[in-house]
């Protein structure tokens, strides 16, 4: 899982609208990582924020890829694809980018 916190960008209407925004600005560059080898499955979304305490409401757009195993991971990782995304698209625009590999 990837949460990605984009809200120095979020401009008028706040952190959600910024983070609904940045998906429909990159939704293409998004589906493009469906086409590496590997990918099992790719969503993304927007935070729901939450007064619950125990919830993590700090970032404002999610990805979540799933691998059948650490080599599919691994392949993804070091995909031209995927590194372009982060590079060009990911990097310049978000303020922070936390990521959880779990199996």
């Amino acid at each position: 899982a990837v949460m990605i916190d984009n809200r120095g960008d979020a401009g008028v209407g706040g952190a959600q609208q910024g983070a609904a925004g940045f998906l429909r600005a990159h939704a293409r560059e998004l589906e493009v990582l469906r086409t590496i080898p590997g990918v099992r499955s790719l969503r993304s979304g927007t935070v729901i924020a939450s007064e619950r305490t125990i919830v993590d409401s700090s970032f404002d757009v999610a990805l979540i890829a799933s691998f059948s195993d650490q080599a599919d991971l691994d392949a993804y990782l070091a995909h031209p694809l995927h590194v372009q995304l982060v590079n060009d698209t990911l990097k310049p625009l978000v303020t922070k980018i936390r990521v959880f590999d779990f199996q």
